[in-house]
């Protein structure tokens, strides 16, 4: 999950409490266009990201695109299940989705409790969290 740091939280309740982003820029040393950035990020990450789809929150932009094309349905990140019906094989039918984007897919699948080892996802995502797991004890 995605964390705010501490200087992106100062500077959101600053601007919430009414900063200009000059103010800001001088009190975190940094540009007022930097600290108009940092603002935006804040605010997405508290008023948007938190609302999201947890589905939308573990795959890239980029497969989201993919799976609202194929299905047709801006509303398919939010019922993993019709994903899990169609199965692994035949999402690498889709158009833009190869076996990079359907290993995101199932670790994704995975992480929510949608899917368990041994099922038919699992040469799609077992060999990814072996490596996750590897990479932890580094």
């Amino acid at each position: 999950m995605k964390i705010l740091t501490k200087r992106e939280d100062g500077i959101y309740k600053l601007r919430e409490d009414g900063a200009t982003f000059c103010h800001i820029a001088s009190k975190f040393n940094i540009s007022e266009s930097r600290a108009h950035q940092l603002y935006a990020r804040a605010k997405f990450m508290k008023e948007v990201y938190n609302n999201l789809p947890p589905l939308k929150k573990l795959i890239a932009n980029r497969i989201q695109i993919a799976l609202n094309q194929s299905f047709k349905n801006q509303n398919i990140l939010e019922h993993p299940q019709k994903i899990l019906e169609l199965g692994p094989y035949k999402m690498l039918k889709i158009k833009k989705i190869g076996r990079v984007s359907l290993k995101e897919i199932a670790c994704a699948l995975y992480t929510l409790g949608y899917i368990k080892i041994g099922d038919e996802w699992s040469d799609f995502y077992q060999n990814e969290l072996y490596t996750l797991e590897i990479e932890e004890y580094d």
